[in-house]
């Protein structure tokens, strides 16, 4: 065992031996309990292999420098759902299981394009969607002073919201909202229409849709993946945004 800046005084671990069930007391570097009291056990790794996606237990190689990178990857995959839930969680969005984590991020991993994997290589990063975002703090949201008339009534003109096309179930229709963020239409080049109110309540979502596309895909910089394909940009009709320049 090798290691740097440990304690080299004798200590004593807990153990049982073979075929007996009561525990004794040896002797031990001070390091191998450090070891045993940080890692809640001699090897916790073992169980990491155990898990149910383990890539270990896919896959086998003789080298044991391959071993050992599936090893790395399989504790990265582990450590960032841990990392997620706590976010979720504090966030008040829905908590995914371990198996909803792992199959969202095969599908992003599989939807990876020669485009994507190039702009990968030029170091574009979620610190580079950061910094060219807008600060939070500008975007507010406004009801569009578009109107229609309905039954004799002066109604305010609606548009699908962009979160909620995005997470709806196959074949269904997302909701229609007034309200629209104009820092991100002008961000985007296209109208962005967001509801003021939280959806889909009963899969555990406490954020309201605005909040979901301002601070969790920090205004629509990060949209995860396999959403993309359902938000489309798209230009607002040139007589809508006259009248509404106009009325401004």
């Amino acid at each position: 065992m090798f290691a740097t800046g440990c304690a080299t005084i004798p200590a004593t671990v807990s153990r049982k031996e073979k075929g007996s069930t009561v525990p004794q007391v040896v002797p031990c570097p001070q390091l191998v309990a450090d070891y045993r009291r940080g890692m809640s056990g001699v090897d916790q790794h073992d169980q990491l292999r155990l898990q149910r996606y383990s890539i270990q237990r896919c896959v086998a190689f003789k080298k044991y420098y391959r071993q050992l990178f599936i090893a790395f990857v399989d504790m990265t995959v582990l450590n960032g759902f841990i990392i997620h839930k706590l976010i979720m969680k504090k966030e008040g969005g829905s908590v995914p299981t371990h198996a909803e984590y792992m199959r969202r991020l095969h599908v992003e991993l599989l939807e990876i394009t020669d485009a994507n994997s190039a702009n990968l290589r030029s170091n574009m990063s979620a610190e580079d969607s950061f910094s060219t975002s807008i600060p939070t703090s500008e975007h507010q949201l406004q009801n569009q002073e578009n109107y229609y008339s309905a039954n004799g009534q002066r109604k305010h003109r609606q548009h699908l919201c962009k979160v909620c096309s995005a997470l709806a179930p196959p074949k269904t229709k997302g909701f229609e909202t007034s309200y629209f963020c104009r820092r991100c239409t002008e961000y985007h080049g296209g109208y962005i229409p967001l509801c003021n109110c939280v959806r889909r309540q009963e899969t555990g979502n406490k954020s309201t849709r605005d909040l979901i596309w301002h601070a969790t895909w920090v205004n629509g910089t990060v949209i995860p993946a396999h959403l993309k394909k359902s938000i489309h940009f798209c230009k607002r009709k040139r007589s809508e945004a006259e009248d509404e320049q106009k009325e401004g």
